[in-house]
């Protein structure tokens, strides 16, 4: 009887992050991932030299100590990692996590460090065979913290392991193969977002190229809040003339990987603009008298603040960042305003010079009034200080990336994460 190794492989950036720092690859003997941290793109760069490296145990294959070649491999990429920080200090704080799965034909070497999780589903259930190095797990080890609190507290981010280019102490274990064993690798994109039974349900049916996609899709239904990506196996018995698919690649590692511009993003803003302008230069070309926005209103539509101002009659690009001309202060009565009326605009300006005149006399005044009253008063050094110390000491507080400890800051709370 001999067993093999099936697999697929899926990776997607999410619907907020502006780049993938996840790399996982999938291959007739191994299964890899790591979930890249540092942002300004150091994290995805330490996930791609981690899963390199570790790469080169499937082409080397399964020798009598797997978890001792894991465990070199994991080395020689952290390693990797410590020599590009030197090279770049820009990259300092970069990091990611592994696991790693290493299969020979009846034992499962595994070697794990961080917050990835690892999956078994055998006999009907899905078991979590990997432990997470968080802080939060120490406290449920510890007694301290109830499993089903571990979501809701505020310091779950927080990671006590992690591949930094430092010397780090990695989990290593094996384990028995039956047929029918499905294993599942994911970042904490899909464990986070997506339960524990929801991710069995989609792992114990269909193919595993469907499986992959489902859990995919999931993770982007639950809100995208990171980068997703799952490495999926199953034992099967096979002939001896089997032939295994080629390995595959994803998230960092795929060259044919394009990263989404999301329009909450300096690159989705950068795209928006680029937009705008090619809009212009349309509106331009087929406006020879050098008038903007949309059509003079007609009989037919009965001007433009019909349609919602998502669109011009035409079928122009309504604009990504101000909506379209229907939605703008100037067309609000219809686009007719654009269409050259003068007289309007005469008046408005007159209207417009009058209010300013009257704004500039009250500030005026009121400065007038201030300065006979003795009102100024020069701040101190002193009160410098002392303003400054009371915000300094407003400032949340939180953990920083040391060699014991790391912190995954949300998104949303943070302009920089991990």
């Amino acid at each position: 009887m001999t067993y093999a190794l099936t697999y697929a492989a899926a990776s997607h950036v999410g619907l907020i992050r502006g780049n993938n720092e996840d790399s996982a690859y999938a291959g007739p003997h191994l299964l890899a991932l790591a979930d890249g941290m540092g942002g300004h793109a150091a994290g995805e760069i330490a996930s791609q030299l981690m899963i390199s490296h570790i790469a080169h145990v499937d082409d080397v294959g399964p020798g009598d100590d797997m978890c001792g070649q894991l465990a070199d491999a994991m080395t020689e990429g952290n390693a990797a990692i410590a020599n590009q920080i030197d090279i770049n200090p820009a990259t300092e704080g970069m990091g990611c996590t592994l696991d790693a799965f290493f299969f020979n034909d009846d034992t499962l070497a595994i070697c794990h460090v961080g917050d990835s999780r690892g999956y078994l589903y055998r006999d009907g259930q899905l078991e979590q065979i990997t432990k997470d190095d968080t802080y939060v797990q120490s406290l449920v080890d510890e007694g301290q913290l109830a499993p089903e609190d571990v979501s809701n507290h505020p310091q779950r981010s927080l990671i006590l392991k992690a591949l930094t280019g430092r010397p780090v102490e990695p989990t290593l274990m094996l384990r028995d193969v039956r047929p029918g064993d499905r294993y599942l690798l994911c970042s904490d994109g899909l464990s986070d977002p997506v339960s524990h039974d929801t991710i069995a349900d989609i792992v114990s049916g269909g193919t595993l190229d469907q499986a992959a996609e489902r859990l995919i899709d999931l993770a982007l239904r639950s809100g995208g809040p990171d980068n997703v990506t799952v490495a999926l196996g199953e034992i099967v018995d096979t002939s001896d003339d089997y032939t295994p698919a080629a390995p595959l690649l994803v998230g960092a590692l795929d060259p044919e990987q394009t990263d989404v511009a999301r329009p909450d993003t300096a690159a989705g803003r950068a795209v928006g603009m680029k937009l705008i302008q090619q809009n212009k230069e349309a509106q331009a070309q087929r406006n020879p008298g050098g008038r903007s926005g949309s059509q003079p209103a007609s009989p037919d539509n009965g001007g433009s603040s019909n349609n919602g101002g998502a669109q011009s009659s035409r079928g122009d690009l309504a604009d990504p960042v101000r909506g379209g001309a229907g939605d703008r202060p100037d067309s609000a009565h219809g686009s007719a305003v654009a269409g050259g009326h003068g007289h309007n605009h005469e008046k408005h300006n007159k209207k417009k010079g009058r209010r300013i005149g009257l704004t500039v006399g009250v500030i005026v005044l009121v400065l007038a009034v201030v300065i006979g009253a003795g009102g100024w008063k020069v701040p101190t050094k002193q009160s410098l200080g002392r303003h400054f110390t009371a915000r300094t000491n407003a400032h949340v507080w939180m953990p920083r990336a040391t060699s014991r400890c790391w912190t995954r800051t949300p998104l949303r709370n943070a302009t920089a994460s991990s």
